[in-house]
């Protein structure tokens, strides 16, 4: 049986669609959840699921995905809309692959500064795609920087 791979990233952005079809070529089960609506083509291969804003209605939504798909990996990009959710949710393994915005300009106190260093925590690995973005994961308090 193929490994099974779960995005939940913005399918507004061509920086997800290469990230995720690029997992095509390992022979990956690939499935995607974005809270944007799709701008951009992407490959039929992978099984799409857009969920609208709607806060309580997205929680239920995604652990009753998660239950369908049992993904073996859960690999998060893009720390914005409804990333509370993520901490809520029972992830077996988590990738966290923050974008600069996301964690750059903000606050390590505030209500997101609590909830991404949580989702840090969570995660098994997290993915920067610059040196100096791994100052601005660790300025929020990370039990092991080694998964940096």
């Amino acid at each position: 049986m193929k490994e099974k791979i779960l995005f939940i990233a913005p399918a507004n952005s061509i920086h997800s669609k290469k990230w995720i079809e690029a997992f095509l070529k390992f022979n990956y089960k690939i499935y995607w959840i974005s809270f944007y609506e799709k701008s951009i083509e992407i490959d039929p291969k992978i099984d799409f699921f857009y969920l609208k804003k709607n806060i309580i209605l997205n929680y239920f939504s995604l652990k009753k995905l998660l239950n369908k798909i049992n993904p073996n990996i859960v690999h998060y990009h893009y720390l914005g809309f409804q990333l509370y959710l993520i901490p809520l949710l029972n992830i077996k393994k988590l990738i966290t692959s923050p974008w600069g915005s996301d964690i750059k300009f903000t606050l390590k106190n505030s209500l997101k500064g609590i909830i991404i260093q949580k989702i840090f925590n969570k995660s098994s690995l997290i993915t920067v795609d610059a040196k100096f973005m791994i100052d601005e994961v660790k300025k929020f308090d990370i039990k092991d920087n080694n998964k940096i």
